[in-house]
């Protein structure tokens, strides 16, 4: 299975020109470049560049061609490949996004009871600071009156006139 799947491997990448003390000319070595597609798919060094004319350019095609074709088995699985690789991508993306969907639902949900229990508590301590502010009035008018902190009871003074303890009071 993988020796259809993968290539052979590429030769071994040298200078591109080697010069020796003794030659003059320099030998040419294998470069990746245009030719490098060629050695990937299998058509191997040897095949001749549109460059070159003779009797081996004519040979050269066929060998490119047959090397394509022998290894069309290993493209074809590649291609299934791939194609089964997206659509079990697209799935995943699909639920990643339907899951943050869900994520984002439930932090709306969470915020709205959060700010509802906050305003339900801030409601809560400001009614008790009202009933405290209450009984601590009631409690200084009991403790300046020692009347048990009845506000609508009148009082006399000393000369026998009434007060109205400084309620407003409409009666006669």
């Amino acid at each position: 299975m993988m020796s259809l799947m993968c290539p052979p491997p590429p030769p071994p990448l040298l200078p591109p020109v080697v010069t020796r003390r003794r030659d003059t000319h320099p030998s040419p070595r294998l470069t990746w470049g245009a030719r490098a597609p060629e050695h990937l798919l299998g058509g191997g060094g040897d095949a001749v560049g549109p460059g070159n004319s003779g009797l081996g350019s004519e040979l050269g095609e066929p060998q490119k061609i047959g090397a394509v074709e022998g290894n069309s088995v290993g493209f074809v699985m590649l291609t299934e490949s791939i194609q089964k690789f997206g659509v079990v991508f697209e799935r995943i993306e699909s639920r990643k996004r339907q899951h943050m969907a869900e994520v984002e639902q439930m932090r709306r949900d969470f915020q709205r009871d959060l700010d509802a229990k906050w305003r339900e508590i801030l409601e809560k301590a400001q009614a008790e600071i009202a009933c405290l502010g209450d009984e601590d009035v009631d409690e200084s008018d009991v403790e300046e009156d020692g009347d048990g902190g009845n506000d609508n009871k009148r009082l006399e003074d000393g000369a026998g006139e009434e007060q109205n303890n400084g309620a407003m009071d409409a009666s006669p």
